[in-house]
């Protein structure tokens, strides 16, 4: 029971440490390294976490689009793209945007499938 107390506790504390854009930018260089085959073990955990964000973030959106009419959607990001391509976008969108890397990680990825993936 201990264990599983300590290592909730270490995800939470994970958790908590990524949620700005140094975080995000980082996490998601890890996932494009991965996804071009140069990524090792190390890279594993900062991966997950920007793949775990960017498919949440999708997820929500792809649930808003059964419910609201396309012109209230933020984004619309076609259902081939990758989230390897998403991962992608929004580390392009961090470097482009430096001084916005203080923002929370969920804002910085809204604003980038945003700019990415206009609804048209």
């Amino acid at each position: 029971m201990k264990r599983i107390i300590l290592v909730i506790a270490l995800l939470l504390q994970a958790d908590h440490a990524f949620s700005d854009g140094n975080s995000l930018l980082r996490s998601c260089k890890a996932t494009i390294r991965i996804a071009d085959g140069a990524g090792g073990p190390e890279h594993m955990l900062d991966s997950v976490k920007c793949t775990r964000l960017l498919e949440g973030m999708r997820s929500m959106n792809d649930i808003y689009a059964t419910i609201l009419p396309k012109e209230q959607l933020f984004y619309c990001v076609p259902q081939k793209v990758t989230t390897f391509q998403l991962s992608r976008v929004v580390a392009d969108y961090l470097e482009k945007n430096p001084n916005e890397l203080h923002e929370h990680e969920a804002y910085l990825v809204g604003m980038a499938l945003i700019e990415a993936f206009p609804c048209e």
